[in-house]
């Protein structure tokens, strides 16, 4: 990290034949401080794979995404990087960042200029609308098919971007545009290109941005007839990316085959903010944004987003049962050779303890355990750390549910084997084994247990565990 800690001078422009020059020094360089950041380490090595790749768009996007994450560079220094490239996906994540560093009035400039010179690009006015639906400076809106901001949405139908764009319309007016949005973007959908995303993390290819802008617009007067559009293109386009075919997204990536990644992440994410539109209309049944969220976890049965959203709809319904089946599909939880085979997502996993544990007193204990179990065990192969939350809330789950001293004890020798490295479990296996000393109904056992936690606090001293206090005095 010291050799990093010095401030780099970067040159970047564009070269006589297009191509993007990234140099070190010189009179035109630029500063990036604090160097020693993990996002301007970042910065740096984008850089050097920009020397390799210069026209390399996720490297560029990359760069302008850690740029904004150092917090201290220069404004000028993004723009410098805007020099290098036309594309409009790079604009985007320039207004993007400009738009989350609270300077709202500047990224919709910048926003309004991109919709106006392509006369309606439905990539960025989908991700137009999103920040201004779900990142704006009052929060997520709770209808988003009524929001001021699905005239977003009516601008790319009719390709007129004016400067009261964001202007609140009346009732009629509003519902007399959406009529007009819907029929001209029926006639646009099918044209549209489905993979000119590029791998861009922010936004969407214009026909999955178009599907989106189709349904929620279509939502706000037949709710019935946008799930109709949605699931007809589904089942018409995203069937090769089901998850039950056999080719899921780990297998994709196995593969290296970046075009399937890329219709997968669309779909998801299409089916994902239809029902979210769907949930937020009164008049809609509940069955309507179920069946859309459950397209979209045929594609990635353990999309955390869809799950946070599917498990928000059933507890708001107190439809316990239908979230356990929704969760077990996913999970698998109930098939062990597939829930082997499979494996089970850390993000999916958190999603189903929480929504268990919502339900308060009508949770399942031996399921929460069981969940506890594979949340430890999906963390412990990516931190030495991180299974810890979910081996402690098991014990928490032993406690509440009156398991013997002995069972929780047999949870911690078990936590402590899966992070050896964690303090918190250390002390919850003192903790465990005093219990069980405590319940010895014999002198022989409560003497075994008393030398089973000097041998404990041996081991934690061997390991260099530091304690603020003699934990054995504070057991006497």
């Amino acid at each position: 990290l010291e050799s990093f800690a010095a401030c780099q001078r970067v040159l970047i422009s564009r070269g006589s034949n297009g191509d993007v020059r990234v140099g070190s020094a010189g009179a035109e360089g630029l500063i990036i401080s604090n160097a020693s950041k993990p996002s301007a380490l970042l910065a740096r090595s984008i850089i050097q794979g920009l020397r390799a790749f210069p026209r390399e768009f996720v490297l560029q996007e990359a760069l302008l995404h850690s740029l904004w994450q150092t917090g201290t560079v220069p404004p000028k220094l993004s723009k410098k990087v805007l020099q290098v490239s036309e594309d409009p996906r790079l604009f985007f994540s320039f207004a993007r960042g400009l738009w989350l560093k609270g300077d709202q009035k500047a990224a919709r400039a910048v926003l309004l200029k991109l919709c106006q010179n392509s006369k309606g690009d439905a990539r960025i006015s989908l991700g137009w609308w999103l920040l201004e639906t779900f990142q704006g400076s009052k929060g997520p809106h709770k209808n988003i098919v009524i929001a001021p901001s699905v005239r977003i949405l009516h601008a790319l139908a009719s390709g007129s971007f004016g400067d009261d764009l964001l202007v609140d319309a009346a009732p009629q007016e509003r519902r007399l545009e959406s009529l007009k949005a819907i029929s001209k973007l029926l006639k646009l959908l099918p044209g549209q290109n489905g993979n000119d995303a590029g791998h861009c993390r922010l936004l969407l290819p214009s026909y999955h941005s178009s599907l989106v802008a189709l349904c929620v617009v279509q939502a706000s007067t037949q709710p019935a007839k946008s799930l109709a559009i949605l699931r007809k293109e589904f089942e018409c386009h995203s069937r090769p990316y089901h998850a039950a075919s056999g080719r899921t997204l780990a297998s994709f990536l196995l593969q290296g085959d970046s075009a399937a990644i890329e219709q997968s992440r669309s779909w998801e994410a299409v089916c994902g903010l239809v029902g979210v539109a769907l949930m937020g209309i009164p008049a809609a049944p509940r069955r309507f944004c179920v069946e859309a969220f459950r397209m979209g976890l045929q594609v990635n049965p353990q999309s955390r987003s869809i799950l946070q959203s599917l498990a928000a709809v059933h507890i708001f319904a107190g439809s316990l049962s239908q979230l356990r089946r929704d969760l077990d599909r996913s999970l698998a939880f109930r098939d062990e050779h597939s829930l082997w085979r499979v494996g089970c997502e850390a993000g999916a996993l958190q999603v189903a303890l929480g929504a268990e544990i919502a339900f308060g007193e009508r949770c399942d204990f031996g399921r929460l355990l069981r969940l506890c179990e594979l949340a430890a065990e999906a963390n412990s192969g990516t931190s030495a750390f991180q299974g810890a939350a979910a081996w402690s809330l098991g014990d928490a789950v032993l406690r509440e549910s009156g398991a013997s001293a002995q069972a929780r004890w047999r949870w911690a020798v078990r936590a402590v084997a899966s992070q050896p490295l964690d303090k918190s479990l250390r002390l919850l296996q003192l903790a465990t084994c005093e219990a069980l000393a405590a319940n010895a109904k014999t002198e022989d056992a409560k003497q075994e247990n008393e030398e089973l936690i000097l041998d404990l606090v041996a081991q934690m001293e061997s390991a260099q565990f530091h304690l603020t206090s003699d934990p054995l005095e504070a057991m006497a």
